[in-house]
C-alpha cells in the first residue's frame, strides 16, 4: 500500500515509479513528464459503428458511461507514441475512439480500435496502449470501485 499513500501526497514519480516496479517495467520505462508540451494534434471527430453494433456517438456513449457509474469523463486529443509499458490502473476505464487508433494489449494480444469503436479495460488488469501513425482523439470514463467499509 506504499502506492496508496504516494497516490495521496500527490506524487506521481512516486506512484509510477512503484508501479512500474510492481509491473516488472525497467527504470528507463517509466513514463516521466515531458519538458515541453506536445505540439498540437489537428485530429478529426468521426463517428462510426461500435463494436457490439450499432451507431455509436459522443452523447449516446457519454449517457451509457454515466448510467453505468463512470463519473471522470473527458475527451482527449492524443500524439502518435509506441506502448508506454505494461501497467496497471487503480480504476476502470471505458473509451470511445473518435478518430484515429487507439491499440491496447490484453493478456499479449494487441487489438487496434478505430472510430468508433469502444475499449475497456478492468480496473487493475494488466495492459499496454498505443497510438497509431496519427493523433487519436478519445471520449474515456474512469470508474473506480468504492473502498469497503469495516
Amino acid at each position: 500500500m506504499e502506492w496508496f499513500a504516494a497516490w495521496n501526497s500527490r506524487d506521481l514519480e512516486r506512484v509510477l515509479t512503484l508501479y512500474a516496479e510492481d509491473s516488472g517495467m525497467t527504470s528507463d520505462r517509466i513514463p516521466r513528464s515531458p519538458s515541453a508540451p506536445p505540439a498540437p494534434c489537428a485530429a478529426r471527430t468521426g463517428q462510426g459503428e461500435h463494436i457490439i453494433g450499432g451507431p455509436m456517438n459522443e452523447h449516446d456513449f457519454e449517457a451509457q458511461l454515466k448510467a453505468d457509474g463512470y463519473t471522470e469523463i473527458e475527451a482527449q486529443t492524443l500524439e502518435p507514441r509506441p506502448g508506454k509499458g505494461r501497467h496497471r490502473h487503480l480504476f476502470a476505464i471505458r473509451g470511445l475512439v473518435l478518430s484515429g487508433t487507439f491499440n491496447v494489449t490484453l493478456d499479449g494480444t494487441p487489438v487496434a480500435h478505430g472510430p468508433g469503436q469502444i475499449f475497456s479495460v478492468a480496473e487493475g488488469q494488466l495492459h499496454d496502449e498505443s497510438i497509431g501513425p496519427e493523433c487519436a482523439r478519445i471520449l474515456v470514463g474512469r470508474k473506480c470501485s468504492k473502498p469497503e467499509r469495516a
